[in-house]
């Protein structure tokens, strides 16, 4: 090849990297959507955060704050736009809210969902913000909830609203769909999937509880409580005992590698901590005096999965584990049992998430034009809402806004992401709908 072949050559290479690097020019928007984004009012969407941040609604186990005040309120904001609206509670405390938007018909169904609820705040004196005042400085917007995801709710909300007031037809139908999640939503999603799917079913269900990549596997969880029994006695007498504490420390101590344990494949989507699944001691208890040798031991644990693995099988692995572990200490009585929460959702559904979804390309068209990014996929060791697979809606988690500190002190969401979201969202409804 001749010098001036050579530098054709290179500059050809330069130029197509320089394109490559550098989103396309914004596709000009139709006329139906140009109609709904100008109707999306940046100051009433922050104030509409400000007040989901300001309605304490934080959930642990055995703890519940006002989950029926923030779907009350969620509730009366879709009456109030006209959609049809459902608040079902399955179980005390656990309201959900479903409201739908009509289609003129012939268009598929799509189904945009959020959590209401969110973790607690913690320890107060390592917050900077009052957890529920919902502060703005800096161009971001702090609070409990804030990133996680009321932020998200909002947006989807603001998306609606401009659709309705456009006067803008449909298709398809439009539900939203407001959840208790962190945790909460097996207190919900089950029993409404079984009692009454048509009120949540559809042909996608795009989750904004989800991050700036597009989840295309997610290999569930299993929530476990493991009980070890001993016999007890005074620690300084002649008294045979077994130390439940003891024996369950053991069991623990050989769960924490799963490669001593379990079977699994490793998954490109996969990568920290070495593409293993994951043994988390999320809480233990033992003994109600320190001169007083436990009869009983408790703990409970988070295993998060690999893709092809099941809650059945690793469930499995642990009975066999346990009884390796009595061949050297026949004294070990452990009693294991799943717990509400475990998410899994079978390997075979996540191979139609693709990027010839038609929704997974129209977020990826949208994100591209107005965002200045395609999103890309990743695994998730979260659980998938298998309940909303099963009743036969594709469930594809991601979200457009931008935050920090969620699940952490000073959680904090960038009030440009909530107006680009609200834009973002109500451009995918108008495209699939329309």
């Amino acid at each position: 090849m001749g010098p001036q072949f050579r530098l054709l050559a290179l500059i050809t290479a330069t130029m197509a990297l320089v394109l490559i690097g550098r989103p396309h020019a914004a596709t000009e928007p139709s006329p139906a959507v140009k109609e709904v984004l100008k109707r999306i009012d940046r100051d009433e969407l922050v104030r509409l955060t400000t007040t989901l941040v300001k309605i304490r609604s934080d959930y642990s186990e055995g703890h519940v704050a006002n989950h029926k005040e923030i779907a009350g309120f969620l509730a009366a904001q879709l009456k109030g736009l006209g959609l049809d609206v459902t608040v079902i509670e399955p179980e005390p405390n656990f309201p959900l809210v479903v409201g739908r938007l009509k289609g003129t018909g012939g268009g598929p169904v799509l189904e945009v969902m959020g959590h209401y609820n969110t973790v607690i705040v913690g320890d107060r004196a390592r917050w900077h913000v009052d957890p529920f005042g919902a502060e703005i400085r800096d161009g971001k917007l702090y609070g409990r909830g804030a990133a996680d995801q009321k932020s998200g709710i909002a947006a989807v909300l603001a998306a609606t609203r401009a659709i309705v007031e456009s006067k803008t037809r449909l298709k398809g139908d439009l539900i939203n769909l407001y959840i208790p999640g962190e945790g909460a939503q097996d207190h919900v999603l089950p029993l409404v999937a079984d009692a009454k799917p048509e009120l949540i079913k559809a042909n996608w269900c795009l989750d904004t509880d989800g991050g700036p990549d597009i989840i295309q596997v997610a290999a569930g969880h299993l929530w476990i409580k493991i009980t070890a029994k001993g016999k007890s006695a005074h620690p300084g007498g002649d008294t045979p005992w077994v130390d439940a504490a003891t024996e369950l420390t053991h069991l623990l101590v050989a769960m924490e590698d799963p490669d001593k344990w379990m079977a699994y494949e490793k998954h490109p989507l996969f990568t920290s901590l070495g593409g293993k699944p994951r043994v988390v001691l999320g809480m233990i208890q033992a003994g109600s005096a320190v001169n007083q040798v436990p009869d009983t031991a408790e703990a409970r644990v988070d295993i998060r999965l690999n893709p092809k693995q099941t809650p059945e099988h690793v469930l499995a692995e642990l009975s066999a584990l346990i009884t390796k572990l009595k061949t050297t200490d026949p004294a070990l009585d452990i009693v294991v049992e799943k717990l509400p929460g475990t998410q899994h959702v079978a390997y075979e559904h996540w191979a139609s998430i693709t990027a010839d979804d038609p929704l997974v390309k129209m977020i990826r068209d949208v994100s591209q034009e107005r965002l200045g990014r395609v999103p890309g996929f990743i695994g998730s060791r979260g659980g998938g809402r298998p309940d909303l697979w099963r009743i036969g809606t594709k469930w594809i988690s991601w979200s457009a806004t931008e935050g920090g500190n969620a699940h952490a002190p000073d959680e904090w969401v960038s009030i440009d992401s909530i107006y680009k979201s609200a834009q973002v969202y109500a451009e995918v409804i108008v495209r699939m709908l329309q």
